[in-house]
């Protein structure tokens, strides 16, 4: 039986996206992508595909406090937290079923099946510097979450990496980190909930004269956090990414 559901409004979205993937496995596009939600139900049964409008797209981004979903892409989500996406031609829907766990269909009711390799590249294992591959997945992230239609008015703002900040920890993931940068490099900070670096109940201030500001690089109250600042010419510099409650000096 198909399980197909249409989010229209900014809270539909919202609220999805707070709870995806925690109750049951589901599946996410847009209303108006290139994406067939029939196709994708006939392939993953038992799964819930969620047909999202524009508006209930922007609740998402907020309630997930991470994800982009535009025409382009496709998202599914495990019980177990893990998200994937693929963008469009380089996924089917028996690939996103198989990721999902889902029993494969039976002989009778597959007429072409499709083979289609989809891995994501190891991008940390091609760069010798830690810091060249973080600068690379901030690039990649930005080209796979900001749509086509809007890279030219959603640039990256300038960044760079201060000589003090150490390799961010293994549990942080330079991936996690890289989304991170990148909404905070788009304007989209606020998702990241940034907040000044506290010590002694005064904010931190760096070399520069501005606050250290705080941002979530993980929605779990233990987890990551990174701190950065902005220099004279307004340039973002990463100075730290943490996974408990330590304070920069």
């Amino acid at each position: 039986m198909m399980s197909i559901r249409r989010l229209d409004s900014f809270e539909q979205g919202r609220t999805f996206g707070a709870n995806a993937g925690r109750v049951r496995r589901q599946i996410a596009m847009t209303a108006t992508g290139r994406f067939d939600p029939a196709r994708y139900a006939a392939a993953c049964p038992g799964v819930e595909v969620l047909v999202l409008s524009a508006r209930a797209c922007e609740g998402f981004r907020q309630g997930s406090g991470r994800w982009y979903l535009n025409d382009d892409h496709v998202f599914a989500f495990r019980r177990d937290g893990r998200v994937r996406y693929w963008p469009w031609r380089t996924v089917t829907p028996l690939a996103v079923a198989e990721w999902l766990g889902c029993p494969p269909p039976s002989v009778q009711t597959v007429r072409t099946v499709e083979k289609i390799s989809v891995t994501e590249p190891d991008w940390e294992s091609m760069f010798d510097d830690w810091r060249q591959a973080l600068a690379w997945l901030v690039r990649v992230a930005w080209v796979e979450r900001i749509p086509a239609g809007q890279k030219n008015t959603t640039p990256l703002a300038a960044w760079r990496i201060d000589p003090s900040c150490a390799r961010p920890p293994q549990a942080a993931g330079l991936k996690a980190v890289a989304d991170t940068l990148m909404d905070i490099l788009t304007g989209h900070e606020a998702v990241r909930r940034p907040h000044p670096l506290g010590r002694d109940g005064k904010p931190v201030i760096g070399q520069w004269g501005n606050p250290v500001m705080r941002f979530d690089v993980s929605r779990r109250a233990s987890g990551p956090r990174l701190h950065g600042t902005y220099d004279p010419d307004g340039v973002f510099v990463l100075l730290d990414v943490s996974l408990h409650d330590d304070l920069l000096d």
